[in-house]
């Protein structure tokens, strides 16, 4: 048999700073590109609808442990 392939591994994705309105966490999101905010879940309280975007530019580079 071949390698074992993930196709999530293949799918465009977004990368960005998110924060929760509802507790103050941030956290680094990475979601499949069309993830409506809405659905994602706060690491800190696992609340639902709170999260937005920071606005800070994750640069590929900063990512990689190389």
């Amino acid at each position: 048999m071949g390698d074992i392939v993930h196709i999530e591994d293949h799918m465009p994705h977004d990368v960005f700073e998110a924060m929760c309105w509802a507790c103050g966490k941030r956290w680094i999101a990475v979601m499949p590109t069309g993830t409506n905010l809405k659905d994602l879940e706060c690491p800190g309280c696992n609340t639902q609808g709170y999260a937005f975007m920071t606005g800070l530019e994750i640069v590929k580079e900063d990512a990689e442990d190389d």
